[in-house]
């Protein structure tokens, strides 16, 4: 449905022309310029900041580091601040504000505190703000309004000026209530979901304004929500570049470093899988490697908002006697909204996602691959299953609701099964305490296929496009019957790590090469203390990205290549196998060495030894001799400084044979 201007006397491709400053009308590019063959930058444009969700402080805390530090650099920078004139935003969203309106009724704590935080930051940074009401009339606010009583039934066919609305507010919407978007809503899922568009149509109109008004010549914005998406279209529309800005995904979220790039985030990542080819060979260095392990760590150890599964254990014992000799697999699955809500997202911004499932999706993409899985284990005594139902489709520590895919699942599956079980979200169960028991992990397109990779877990894809798939580290299948050949092959123990490193360098890629390293004034990934008074060394980077129209990513490969050559491979494999000492240490005890090393011993052919219990003596070796580890399949039993830890997990032998400087054979 294309709504035109009920305003206006004819329809136009461009509705939002009668709403712009003064009645003028413009004809815009639907494409960006190539910034580089532009003039030099007009320095009496300024940089609009759009965050309007100053109450999510961390969020606006880095956009205000980003705005000073090109303020510093002599370029004008203002932010749009918002005064309760959206129905819907990322800081009503961060309180659970259970109240929808497609009114502009603002919640006065929580707007009061939002423009508060933004009035503090922007005052001690010395930069002034533009208030969105000044461009919003009842005018406007009545176009907008008739907009959203002629939405069509199903929701995504919502256009305007030619935009898919209805498709670029469905993250917000799927985000709030874990239902996909579809066509039949209730009453209450349709009001949800028209005020996250109505909010996006008010960003769009009144950042055209702004752009218009203030001959904006840079527009930023941070996080891919409905309202900055539609502030992106705008932009685009006046012939204005936008930029994402977000902290990297890297130790759940790392505030260290920035991530400022000229499209959605979504397409840098499209981008980056199609281009690996030209990655994987290229060496980390020592504190590259390391940054790798930490993010591990982190999930592992100390978890964060983003990760839902239960904490690791550490003190638990376990064996492989429930097993009875067979091969665990572990299947891991994802949130269907948040993938239907993906592809929507890349559609409304205008091209076709890529997706492809081995299984289909005649009913879902899971649900297909999870009746053929359970099927085909079911028929065979060598194989147990277990499925990890993704912890946020059900109640969790930051969602009071459950998924309908949740129920689907529960309807399907919630039966007794001979060779499967099913851990649901509400059981306490660590999805890394599953991880390290595997012998082969299976993922429809969950995030912890790349963890448990670079754990040099096998992993084996059954959809490719949303996350990397059908590499060495993570591979996949286009049919089902290739799909369980290729399972029974990678169920067998193999060398590990080769593609284990591959995974370290994907990471590196895919993570954080987006991101600029703001170490230098930001201490610590979690850091919550006040920003800096320093410029960061980096400030001429940024400048270059959001100014010169570099790519964070091409200047990270850039620095990258320079490290090759002379012992660079070397160099890296010795800082590999050092995190994965630390990797195993710690998956073993919970501590971690941080920056110790040790000599690690493995011991392998058990004779007449009991491996849990076996001594320094009895291996006949010196007490006061490096770290050692037997394996015998599974069982592990690690021995240092007097201490002794015994336990059944694959992923550690596997870690073992990578990590080890020494090999010690007790038949010989």
């Amino acid at each position: 449905m294309n709504l035109g201007d009920p305003l206006s006397k004819s329809s136009s491709s461009n509705n939002t022309e009668h709403f712009l400053p003064h009645g003028k009308r413009i004809r815009v590019a639907l494409q960006m310029h190539n910034l580089k063959n532009e003039a030099p930058y007009d320095r009496s444009r300024p940089i609009l900041f759009f965050s309007p969700e100053a109450g999510v402080e961390p969020h606006y805390k880095a956009q205000v580091l980003l705005a000073r530090t090109l303020k510093e650099r002599g370029y004008n920078t203002i932010f749009a601040r918002c005064f309760g004139v959206l129905p819907r935003c990322p800081v009503y969203d961060m309180h659970l504000l259970p109240d929808y309106s497609l009114e502009l009724t603002s919640n006065p704590a929580v707007c009061g505190s939002c423009v508060n935080c933004s009035q503090a930051h922007l005052s001690e940074a010395g930069i002034e703000a533009v208030d969105m009401r000044h461009f919003m009339d009842n005018e406007l606010l009545e176009h907008v309004s008739e907009v959203i009583r002629k939405a069509p039934q199903d929701l995504t066919e919502l256009h305007y000026d030619e935009i898919s609305f209805g498709k670029l507010a469905s993250i917000d919407f799927v985000l709030a209530t874990k239902q996909a978007p579809k066509a039949a809503l209730d009453e209450r899922h349709r009001l949800i979901w028209l005020s996250y568009i109505k909010s996006a149509l008010l960003s769009y109109i009144v950042t055209r304004r702004i752009c218009k008004h203030l001959n904006i010549g840079r527009v930023t914005y941070f996080n891919d929500y409905a309202i900055m998406l539609a502030c992106r279209k705008a932009a685009e529309r006046e012939g204005v570049p936008a930029y994402y800005v977000s902290m990297a995904s890297h130790c759940v979220v790392d505030k260290r470093r920035l991530v400022v790039v000229p499209e959605p985030i979504r397409f840098v990542q499209d981008r980056q899988l199609s281009e690996w080819r030209s990655w994987q060979d290229l060496s980390l260095s020592p504190p590259q490697i390391r940054v790798v392990g930490e993010d591990i760590l982190t999930r592992v150890g100390r978890g964060g908002s983003h990760v839902y599964s239960p904490p690791k254990t550490f003190t638990a014992s376990s064996d492989a006697s429930s097993l009875n000799g067979k091969k665990l697999l572990v299947a891991f699955t994802s949130s269907i909204d948040e993938y239907v809500a993906a592809r929507m997202t890349i559609e409304g911004l205008g091209k076709e996602a890529q997706f492809i499932s081995t299984f289909g999706e005649e009913e879902s993409v899971q649900i297909s691959w999870l009746r053929a899985l359970t099927e085909w284990v079911e028929k065979r005594s060598d194989y147990f299953l277990i499925v990890r139902v993704h912890p946020r489709e059900g109640k969790n520590k930051r969602e009071g609701l459950v998924s309908d895919h949740y129920l689907r699942l529960r309807e399907l599956f919630d039966h007794p099964f001979s060779n499967v079980h099913f851990v649901w979200p509400e059981d306490a169960v660590s999805s890394y305490d599953l991880v390290e028991i595997a012998d082969l992990v299976l993922s429809s397109y969950s995030t912890l296929a790349l963890e448990a990779a670079r754990l040099g877990v096998p992993v084996l894809a059954c959809h490719k496009g949303v996350t990397v798939a059908g590499e060495s580290f993570v591979e996949w299948a286009a049919t089902p019957a290739e799909y369980f050949s290729k399972l029974e092959a990678m169920a067998q123990p193999a060398e590990v790590g080769e593609r284990m490193l591959h995974a370290f360098r994907f990471y590196h890629m895919s993570r954080l090469s987006q991101a600029v390293d703001l170490s230098d004034i930001i201490p610590s990934y979690n850091y919550d203390g006040p920003l800096s008074k320093r410029s960061p060394a980096e400030a001429a980077t940024l400048e270059h990205i959001v100014i010169g129209a570099d790519h964070p990513v091409n200047i990270n490969m850039a620095r990258l290549q320079s490290q090759q050559g002379g012992k660079a491979g070397v160099v890296e494999l010795l800082a590999f196998k050092r995190e994965v000492r630390r990797l195993l240490h710690f998956f073993l005890t919970g501590e971690d060495l941080d920056h110790g090393d040790f000599t690690l011993a493995l011991v392998s052919g058990a004779g007449s030894i009991d491996i849990a219990n076996a001594t320094a003596e009895e291996m006949e070796i010196a007490p006061t001799s490096p770290h050692f580890i037997h394996v015998k399949g599974g069982e592990v039993a690690y021995h240092f400084a007097g201490r002794r830890v015994s336990k059944y997990s694959p992923m550690l032998a596997r870690l073992a044979a990578v990590g080890a400087q020494l090999r010690i054979n007790c038949n010989e």
